[in-house]
């Protein structure tokens, strides 16, 4: 699938005028409030009609000011997941997951009801009306409506906004799950670069109805305009991992990161095979040259470097942990510790600065 946006739009003082390509199995777009995302979340869908210029996917035109298209939304065959669920209120969830939904179109997308089910896990509510549910559960309902209409592209915009982030972090396993199994293109919209850093393929980057950059997560960090927009929210680790083993004796628990390395935390969580997130901030991670002896911190991750950003009197090192891990140090830790990319260094990351959901 190739999606390809050049358009323009007018909406009082506000000026869009963005032009990109998507070839990615996921990819974002992300900027601060009023940036323009929904709009042209909105113009892909057709749910809006852009001044000027062409939208098509797969060389297909689903808009061309030049040549006189603007396929209606129905005919897009694109599936939208909003900040709201926005499900029927009066049909069951099961209804209303099958709504749009044509037998005739699984052979070509591969996508079948009982997989859709078993990876959103909403087995148990099929029977419930959207009122039972809570805000993640219909946010699930939502996608799994969505997919099974069989789309060809499938769009959130800021899905998880109004969660707190135990639901935040869980919703964002299920759409790992879903770029994973179903293969599906996803355009994923955000203000939370947390929200995508270990999800998005590439990420386009908005601000002002403008596109200021498009690359993949560690690129972003080179651009200085970039860097504040994305630090506003906070730079924080998003890991969904596999729960290893409990040690009640030693009050902890390990969760599998890749490589066979482990990661220590506080006692809690389902039973091992089950999985969880862990969240941690990038800047409390600590370097070390050399494995450091008589710490109390718990994880002492040995880790090599892939790419190195400076912005001002910080530097951003994305970082090869099994999973990748973002980690933000000083400017002068930097020359100090004289890290490059390619080497691998020691990375210290205490079990209480871990949130797990």
């Amino acid at each position: 699938m190739n999606l390809k946006v050049n358009i323009r739009r007018q909406a009082g003082t506000f000026h869009l005028d963005v032009a990109f390509s998507v070839e990615k199995p996921l990819t974002a777009i992300f900027g601060p409030s009023g940036s323009g995302k929904t709009t042209i979340l909105n113009c892909i869908s057709g749910v809006i009609e852009p001044r000027d210029g062409e939208i098509s996917i797969g060389g297909m035109p689903l808009y061309s000011s030049e040549d006189g298209v603007n396929l209606p939304p129905e005919s897009r065959n694109i599936g939208y997941v909003f900040q709201e669920g926005l499900l029927f209120p009066h049909l069951t969830v099961e209804k209303n997951i099958f709504y749009g939904f044509n037998p005739a179109d699984e052979s070509r997308c591969h996508i079948v009801p009982q997989a859709v089910i078993d990876v959103l896990d909403i087995e148990n509510f099929l029977g419930k009306k959207p009122r039972q549910l809570s805000g993640g559960e219909q946010q699930r309902v939502s996608i799994a409506r969505a997919l099974l209409s069989h789309p060809r592209l499938l769009i959130f915009d800021e899905p998880v906004s109004a969660l707190d982030w135990g639901l935040k972090s869980r919703f964002l396993g299920y759409l790992k799950r879903i770029k994973e199994e179903f293969h599906v293109p996803i355009l994923y919209v955000t203000h939370a670069f947390s929200e995508i850093m270990n999800l998005a393929d590439e990420v386009i980057v908005i601000k002002d109805g403008r596109v200021l950059a498009t690359g993949g997560i560690s690129s972003l960090f080179h651009y200085p305009e970039i860097f504040p927009i994305i630090e506003s929210g906070g730079l924080e680790n998003v890991l969904t991992l596999k729960v290893l083993s409990h040690n009640t004796k030693r009050g902890v628990t390990q969760l599998g990161l890749g490589g066979g390395r482990q990661l220590v935390v506080p006692l809690g969580g389902p039973e091992p095979g089950g999985t969880v997130s862990a969240i941690v901030r990038a800047q409390d991670i600590l370097v070390s040259r050399q494995r450091p002896a008589g710490l109390s911190a718990r994880n002492i991750l040995e880790g090599t470097v892939k790419d190195v950003s400076v912005a001002g009197s910080k530097a951003v090192l994305s970082v090869d942990l099994g999973e990748r891990i973002i980690v933000e140090i000083t400017h002068e830790a930097l020359r100090e510790l004289e890290i490059e990319t390619g080497r691998t260094y020691f990375f210290i990351i205490k079990s209480n600065s871990i949130r797990v959901c």
